[in-house]
C-alpha cells in the first residue's frame, strides 16, 4: 500500500533528522499517509488533523458516490481522460459541496477546521521566526 509506505518514509526522515515526537496535518491523500503515521507511530505522532480525505470512507460510500456521477469506475471522477469526464467531475463536486455546506454540523466542523489552522498556521509563522 503506498500510503504505508509513504508513512514509513516519513517516519524515517523525521527520525533521521532527530524529531522524536510531531503533529502532522494530512489532506486527501496525504490523509491517508498521516492517518498511517499515527497508526503505526502512536508514540511519536503528538496530533493528527485529517482534512479531505476519505480515510472513513466504506465501500457503499465509493458504490453511492458512482451511481450518483452515473459512471462505471471511480478513474472516470477522480482522474477525467476526457473533457466531458472533467466537466463531469467538476459538476458533482459543485453539487456536493453545496450540499455538505448546508449541514448545520458541517459549519460547525469548518468553523473549529479553520480555527485549527488558524492556530497551525500562527505557530508555524512562530516557528520560523524563532530559526531565522
Amino acid at each position: 500500500m503506498a500510503e504505508t509506505f509513504q508513512a514509513a518514509s516519513v517516519a524515517k526522515l523525521l527520525e533521521k533528522l532527530g524529531v522524536e515526537r510531531f503533529s502532522v496535518v494530512g489532506t486527501s491523500h496525504g490523509g491517508f499517509v498521516a492517518y498511517h503515521l499515527a497508526r503505526m507511530w502512536p508514540e511519536i505522532v503528538e496530533k493528527v488533523v485529517i482534512a479531505s480525505s476519505g480515510v472513513n470512507m466504506r465501500g457503499r460510500d465509493s458504490e453511492a458516490l458512482l451511481k450518483r456521477a452515473d459512471v462505471y469506475k471511480i478513474e472516470e471522477l477522480m482522474l477525467p481522460a476526457t473533457a466531458a469526464q472533467l466537466h463531469k467531475s467538476i459538476d458533482i463536486g459543485r453539487r456536493l459541496d453545496r450540499e455538505w455546506r448546508r449541514r448545520p454540523i458541517n459549519l460547525l466542523m469548518r468553523f473549529f477546521f479553520h480555527l485549527a489552522l488558524m492556530d497551525f498556521d500562527n505557530n508555524l509563522r512562530v516557528t520560523l521566526n524563532l530559526s531565522i
